[in-house]
């Protein structure tokens, strides 16, 4: 099954599943997490996100790696809620949150244009106590870039330096494209000097 999620073969990977179940072997959470992701890998998030609900069906606990795997698919299928109500159970739960799982969740968020969804799964960083790490700070502003949230990236990008997380190009890029959608421009040009203040000290 590993072999089949490494090449995003899905069909091979759900029909050894099968296989497994058949022979009344075990199935454990690793079996489903590996399966979860070739179908995930292949774009088709419906047959992984049927794949996790059929893990209570079956009796088997859910881990960091079958949430990490269900909201990946949740996220090339631009399916939001489910990525969101998949970090809410986990932070219900036992199972550890982490920044793949909320990374996955937001970037769902951002392709269907949702900004306070996206803040939202943002802040659930904060409530596992999880360190956000670039990745989650530039899908977010990304997501408040693309509905011209201006305001929202500039205090994210604010709290990017309280937080001690390193800014790349994309973190400006983006706060500057939604300073541009929202006509300020002196603000957007204070970020590309601040950006290549920033490129000159590194090769310094």
């Amino acid at each position: 099954i590993s072999a089949c999620e490494k090449c995003s073969e899905r069909h091979q990977a759900l029909w050894l599943l099968c296989v497994v179940a058949q022979g009344r072997l075990v199935l454990d959470a690793t079996i489903f997490s590996t399966t979860l992701s070739a179908c995930g890998k292949a774009s088709r998030w419906e047959n992984a996100l049927q794949l996790f609900s059929e893990m209570a069906l079956s009796k088997v606990q859910p881990d960091t790696v079958a949430y990490n795997s269900a909201s990946s698919a949740c996220e090339v299928g631009c399916q939001w809620e489910t990525a969101l109500q998949l970090c809410s159970v986990m932070l219900l739960s036992s199972v550890q949150l982490n920044t793949i799982t909320v990374n996955a969740a937001i970037s769902a968020c951002e392709q269907a244009g949702q900004w306070k969804q996206a803040l939202q799964s943002f802040s659930m960083l904060a409530q596992s106590k999880v360190r956000s790490d670039t990745m989650a700070f530039n899908v977010t502003i990304s997501a408040c870039e693309r509905c011209g949230e201006y305001d929202k990236a500039l205090l994210l990008l604010g709290e990017m330096a309280r937080c001690r997380v390193e800014p790349d190009t994309v973190t400006y890029s983006r706060a500057v494209r939604a300073c541009e959608k929202s006509s300020k421009f002196n603000i957007a040009l204070k970020l590309l000097d601040v950006m290549a203040w920033g490129w000159m000290s590194s090769i310094a």
